[in-house]
């Protein structure tokens, strides 16, 4: 996400706005790039049940 000013003027009046551009890419910094580059999980890891399994027994 970036944030550019402008200036806008309305009847002679001018004021800075703050106009918020989204875009759809996600800048990930080198750190977690490395990071992520270590784990190897199968394509058909389900991570929801295995977060459940593991709160599951955490509250038993």
């Amino acid at each position: 996400m970036k944030t550019k000013l402008t200036s806008k003027s309305n009847k002679g009046i001018s004021k800075t706005e703050n106009i918020v551009i989204q875009t759809n890419k996600l800048e990930i910094s080198s750190f977690v790039k490395r990071l992520s580059s270590k784990i190897n999980l199968p394509s058909d890891y389900d991570y929801k049940k295995v977060r459940t399994d593991y709160l599951e027994d955490k509250h038993r």
